[in-house]
């Protein structure tokens, strides 16, 4: 199914609040598809409720590498780390299930949607990294080798991004990061508007409202 705007929601990391600020915002906008793209666990939020309302809401998400540790330790031993004993079986069974990616059509092309890049859920994209850089040192040079993808949309890095990589001529791949909805990491996210080729940045106050908008336009 091809889509012509997409909300996208960062690292969430238990914040159920802004979580619950971003699908508003998405419902009085008329933004129907929306992704996740993972790390739901670790925070000073509710995490139950958070897996709760993407299950209900049936918001197609990735697992990132919080979700994997926690799945494969039981529990993630860090500051505001979670047991998997405090979800309950409904969402250990959903956290269990998630993709590490998944394809979304656009009109510019298809979308890949994970946590880091690719099956890499740790891999990175520094902002002030070069291209070469990127290309070789990361799993996106296999990527953009392959030409399945123009776009990337993906997170780990906490960090609001679009930026257009070349690996050639004609391969390029364009990364989008939504940022994360943790409170302490200058919470927002992001929506991509395919026809308008630009992507709203929307902050997150902390008061259950939105904050302010900056727009940057897809180059792709």
């Amino acid at each position: 199914m091809e889509t012509s705007a997409i909300g996208i929601i960062g690292d969430v990391h238990a914040e159920d609040r802004n979580l619950r600020c971003v699908l508003s915002y998405c419902d009085q906008h008329g933004i129907r598809d929306v992704v996740c793209v993972g790390d739901i666990v670790t925070g000073i939020g509710n995490v139950e409720a958070c897996c709760s309302i993407l299950r209900e809401r049936r918001i197609p998400t990735v697992r990132g590498n919080h979700d994997r540790w926690l799945l494969a330790w039981g529990a993630v031993s860090m500051q505001h780390g979670h047991r998997l004993d405090d979800l309950s079986p409904e969402s250990q069974r959903w956290l269990a299930q998630l993709p590490i990616r998944f394809d979304r059509e656009t009109p510019l092309g298809t979308a890949l949607i994970c946590h880091g890049i690719g099956t890499d859920d740790m891999a990175l994209i520094e902002a002030g990294s070069t291209d070469e850089f990127v290309l070789q040192n990361t799993p996106l040079g296999v990527l953009s080798q392959l030409g399945l993808w123009r776009i990337l949309i993906h997170g780990h890095s906490h960090r609001r991004m679009v930026r257009t990589i070349k690996a050639g001529p004609k391969n390029e791949m364009t990364v989008i990061n939504a940022g994360t909805l943790r409170r302490d990491h200058q919470p927002c996210f992001a929506v991509c508007d395919f026809k308008a080729r630009a992507v709203k940045f929307i902050d997150l106050t902390g008061d259950h409202r939105t904050g302010d908008e900056v727009v940057v336009p897809l180059t792709i």
